[in-house]
């Protein structure tokens, strides 16, 4: 029986406001982290260093209502986030250089041993997002789509409510907290890819929304921030957050129990397959072949009851992973993968080192950051205008009667898109050749764009050009190696910040490796 398209409408929309809330909200991790050194997370680490060290200083500071003077905080940067930094440095030297701070009420200052426990922290958690996608992958698959996301509710309100109650006493909470919404979010993410199947003709628009609107949830703590700083609670304002995703449980009983399959049943509706029907019988078409022609890659058994008998049974034998794993198309998918997104890593870690050699001045930094913010909301919006021309091609492309050209079509449909986001990266790395800040606002813009492009082109290509019932192994499969791979990039990482000249010859590497 096919899915009403209320239904269908409905499941897509909830995907997409999953992925617009919850899917990449981890990465909004500079904003939240001020908020959480303003609630003393971890400052018993910083009263233990004030005892211990000789000459050591307590410096204070105020947090303005006037949130245009906020500063980014580089010590907070991951290697495993893809963006700039939003928000919030704290600038201060000794007594000795006469450098003056403004106070009104007197906050503490984070301290070394503060931030570097706060960065692990995070750091762990954005390790569990990449590494487990394996794992999500393979359930999705085997346990089904409400195993998935019910144990993604879980893991994400159990989350948000840890979080809510992290607080100078409780700073263990954190580690939790953190690990627990990193895994549910990414099960979130990963399992609403294949709702896309419910509208097959917009499948890579679809996609691409989704991936938009992930780039897009980074601000999500940048707006508890600014919640924060007009006076409510921050533990009201994070429980919130966890009874909003509370209601991911709910709307998965609409859902169906296995996955949202590709199969004709599943993906048209009635008047679709009668067209289907009258189109074997017009082109003289077996179902086999109606299969390849609209993208699918089972591989049937066709049995006949009886010569004159028209009806079909079909009996799906199930491809072995290594059939699409291991090919030569998988390996220099992998490798376009990781090129592409090392270069998105590599800016998010350098970007303020890279911003302070464009200015003497922190507010020009700040400025910087709120442009990025803006960007952040405004460029994924044009991103699945990306995923349409996809889907118009597959569209012309299974018009084509001949088989074989049919199938070259369909397999170069992505193409496009994958060109695009390779010549965003590459302008990517062209802006940080410069010292100008006309460079830093052109990549500021770039990567907003580029960022939701690679996440959607990956998961569009994956679909198109590989067996359709591989797809959410595949995609698992690729981002845990991707995330793996991109450890290395951990030592220049170290390197970049051991001295000025660190950066200096880190870049070189990069551009060369680029």
């Amino acid at each position: 029986m096919a899915m009403e398209n209320w239904r269908r409408v409905f499941i897509v929309t909830v995907g997409f406001l999953e992925a617009l809330i919850f899917s990449g909200c981890l990465f909004g991790w500079t904003s939240l982290v001020h908020i959480l050194q303003q609630e003393g997370v971890y400052s018993y680490l910083c009263e233990a260093n004030s005892s211990d060290s000789h000459g050591s200083k307590t410096f204070s500071t105020n947090i303005k209502n006037d949130t245009s003077h906020f500063l980014t905080n580089d010590a907070d940067s991951s290697f495993l986030s893809s963006e700039p930094t939003v928000e919030f440095q704290f600038v201060f030297e000794d007594d000795q250089n006469d450098i003056q701070i403004d106070t009104i009420d007197d906050v503490r200052l984070p301290c070394d041993n503060q931030i570097k426990q706060l960065s692990l922290i995070y750091t762990m958690a954005g390790i569990m997002y990449g590494l487990t996608a394996v794992g999500v992958g393979f359930a999705l698959d085997y346990l089904g789509l409400w195993f998935t996301r019910f144990l993604a509710s879980i893991l994400m309100t159990t989350g948000f409510i840890l979080l809510a109650f992290t607080s100078k006493d409780g700073s263990w909470f954190l580690w939790p907290a953190l690990n627990l919404i990193a895994l549910g979010t990414n099960q979130l993410r990963l399992s609403s890819f294949q709702f896309a199947n419910l509208f097959p003709q917009r499948r890579s628009t679809i996609i691409l929304a989704y991936s938009a609107g992930y780039s897009i949830s980074t601000v999500v703590f940048l707006v508890v921030q600014y919640t924060y700083y007009i006076g409510i609670s921050y533990k009201l304002i994070i429980l919130v957050l966890g009874g909003i995703s509370l209601l991911t449980f709910p709307v998965t009983l609409l859902m169906p129990k296995m996955k949202i399959g590709d199969n004709v049943d599943e993906g048209y509706n009635g008047s679709n397959r009668n067209k289907l029907k009258k189109l074997i019988s017009k082109k003289h078409l077996s179902y086999p072949q109606l299969e390849k022609s609209k993208h699918k890659t089972l591989d049937p058994t066709v049995e006949k009851s009886g010569a004159s008998n028209s009806k079909i049974e079909i009996k799906q034998r199930k491809i072995p992973l290594g059939k699409s794993l291991f090919t030569t198309s998988s390996a220099l998918h992998l490798y376009w993968h990781f090129i592409n997104f090392f270069s998105l890593f590599y800016y998010s870690v350098s970007f303020n080192a890279w911003a302070y050699k464009t200015t003497n001045d922190p507010k020009d930094v700040a400025f910087y950051n709120k442009v990025s913010g803006l960007c952040q909301i405004i460029a994924p919006v044009f991103i699945p205008l990306g995923g349409y021309v996809t889907d118009t091609l597959m569209l012309r492309a299974s018009k084509e009667e001949n088989q074989l050209e049919r199938t070259a079509a369909q397999l170069e449909a992505p193409a496009y898109i994958v060109l695009m986001s390779t010549f965003f990266t590459i302008l990517l790395s062209i802006c940080t050749m410069s010292t100008s800040k006309y460079g830093i606002y052109i990549s500021l813009v770039i990567v907003a764009i580029c960022r939701p492009l690679l996440v959607g082109s990956c998961a569009a290509y994956i679909r198109i050009r590989f067996y359709p019932e591989h797809f959410n192994r595949l995609n698992g499969i690729y981002s845990t190696i991707v995330s793996l791979m991109c450890f290395v990039q951990y030592p220049f990482y170290i390197w970049m910040f051991s001295s000025d000249i660190g950066f200096t010859h880190v870049s070189k590497i990069y551009w060369n490796f680029n």
